[in-house]
């Protein structure tokens, strides 16, 4: 749920996505920029930082969707994400990821 009052009942950043058109394309572009576009981080890694960071944020919305995204690049039926929740200095991730997230 965002902290701003729209007035659109849409689930999480949607909400942002249709409040301004201007707002709308500028998150767009946003997001496109840090989990698509060329990275030194793969997409299933970027992802899995997002999916990550809306947990801590309690966005329930955002989390399953980029829980989502993780499982459909890495296809591990969300035990990496889990593991990441349960005890992030166990979870089996590359290194350069834990300094990341940590």
């Amino acid at each position: 749920m965002t902290f701003i009052k729209t007035g659109i009942k849409q689930p999480g950043i949607v909400e942002l996505l249709f409040y301004k058109n201007n707002t709308g394309n500028a998150l767009s572009n946003l997001a496109n920029a840090i989990l698509i576009e060329k990275s030194p981080l793969s997409s299933g890694e970027r992802e899995l930082i997002a999916s990550y960071v809306s947990y801590l944020n309690d966005c329930e919305f955002c989390h399953l969707s980029h829980s989502a995204a993780v499982d459909a690049h890495i296809g591990d039926n969300g035990k990496t994400i889990s593991c990441i929740i349960e005890n992030i200095e166990t979870a089996n991730i590359s290194k350069k990821l834990m300094l990341i997230i940590l």
